[in-house]
């Protein structure tokens, strides 16, 4: 898989199927060295977070217009994170 694609010639919509369903795979890593969050502020003032290991980004957030509302978020998601079942979506 190529670093990079070039869109600039690509067309709005045409490999759009209306009764199509995206099936998005997550690979999670079991055992991630050295897992953090880091919070950070985006070049339009917005604050996420996101779950980093060593190499890569696993996930990130939303933006948030605060950093206590980015923090707040987080908190909540270490909180109920643990004790929140896994659901298949069909």
């Amino acid at each position: 898989m190529k670093k990079e694609y070039d869109f600039s010639q690509a067309v709005r919509g045409k490999f759009y199927r209306r009764d199509s369903q995206a099936k998005i795979v997550v690979h999670l890593n079991k055992n991630p060295k050295h897992p953090r969050f880091e919070v950070y502020e985006d070049d339009g003032g917005f604050f996420h977070f996101r779950l980093q290991d060593d190499r890569h980004t696993v996930f990130s957030s939303q933006s948030f217009e605060s950093k206590e509302s980015c923090l707040k978020a987080l908190t909540e998601l270490k909180q109920n994170s643990i004790i929140a079942p896994t659901v298949f979506a069909s």
